[in-house]
Formats: structure tokens, C-alpha cells, sequence
């Protein structure tokens, strides 16, 4: 069973927010992209390995979001907070492909999610 095109389209959400994020978005992008992977989450029964994956996907983007705040200059990522940006988008991905096998819980079903 695959997940959910909503899951699904959160998770994308989430990764191409992360990678289009810059300096002077950034802050949004990230708040964004950890709400996204948030509220995918909320709609699968969780695992031990998905919520391993889902904790270290959360890090890793507050992460980029930390080195993106600490310096670069205007519109331009520094390298520290570029190398957080990549390990961000590969922690979202690792947490998609955790979840692929992910079951609806209760609350994903009541609202009729096309899983």
C-alpha cells in the first residue's frame, strides 16, 4: 500500500521548500516545511522507524534554519548553512521513504484520504 497523495504532496511540499529556500526566506521556508512534515505525520500510524526518521527530518531542518540565521550574506546561503540545507532534503527524504508502507490512522480515514 502506498501512502496517501496528500501525505505524499506534504512531503514534496516540505523538500522543494527547503531547497528554494535562501537567506531572506529562509525563516518562513522552514517554519513551512516542519509544519508540512508535521501534518504528514499526524495522518499515519506511527513506527519506530518512521518516527525515528520523522524526529531526525524535524532536526535537520531546524538545523539548516539555525545556520541560515547565524550568517551569509544578503540572498546567499553560506556554506555551513548550504551543507544543512542538503542534509535537510536527504533527512526529508529518508523520512519519505520510511513511511512508504505507512497505514492511515483513524483521523486520515474519518476524512476519507486517498490512500
Amino acid at each position: 500500500m502506498a501512502i496517501s497523495n496528500e501525505v505524499g504532496t506534504l512531503i514534496n511540499a516540505a523538500r522543494a521548500g527547503i531547497a528554494r529556500a535562501d537567506s531572506i526566506n529562509a525563516r518562513q521556508m522552514v517554519h513551512n516545511a516542519e509544519v508540512h512534515l508535521r501534518t504528514a505525520w499526524s495522518y499515519i500510524i506511527a513506527t519506530h522507524d518512521g518516527q525515528e526518521a520523522f524526529e531526525a527530518a524535524v532536526r535537520a531542518i531546524q538545523t539548516f534554519g539555525n545556520e541560515v540565521a547565524v550568517g551569509g550574506s544578503f540572498a546567499v546561503l553560506s556554506e555551513p548553512a548550504k551543507a544543512a540545507q542538503a542534509e535537510a532534503i536527504t533527512a526529508v527524504d529518508r523520512y519519505s521513504q520510511a513511511i512508504l508502507d505507512a497505514r492511515p490512522n483513524s483521523m486520515a480515514k474519518a476524512m476519507g484520504l486517498d490512500w
